[in-house]
């Protein structure tokens, strides 16, 4: 079962004004979707993304390191800045296309009701 992002305008943005150009990393470690009585086995696809400068940034542009599939309560690199690259504001627009984000469930059965589940963003402040 697959469950897709209705957000057309879901993005992340990340501002780096620090002026000494040692680039950082955007990780992203998605939660399971748990249930009231049970936690699915699931993972995540950001599927169509663009990164796009959000002030006219002359610095190289961030890598897109990861949009397949990302395992749940695993932490995955998915913008990497390096040495002079992604200074300034940069967005990470997600469903950007016809592939949107989505969540892949592997459970065979689920029982009806409210699930809920986190993105976990982290930005560190070196390549890695």
């Amino acid at each position: 079962t697959e469950l897709k992002l209705d957000n057309k305008t879901a993005m992340v943005q990340i501002s780096d004004f620090r002026d000494t150009g040692t680039g950082w990393s955007l990780q992203l470690t998605p939660r399971s979707l748990t249930g009231r009585h049970k936690q699915l086995t699931t993972s995540l696809s950001l599927g169509s993304v663009q990164v796009i400068t959000m002030n006219g940034s002359v610095s190289d542009t961030p890598k897109l390191v990861s949009h397949g599939e990302i395992r749940t309560n695993q932490v995955s690199n998915i913008l990497v800045a390096n040495k002079n690259a992604g200074i300034g504001t940069w967005g990470l627009i997600l469903s950007h296309d016809v592939n949107p984000t989505h969540v892949k469930v592997y459970d065979s059965q689920i029982e009806s009701g409210n699930y809920r589940g986190e993105l976990v963003w982290s930005l560190t402040d070196a390549p890695s």
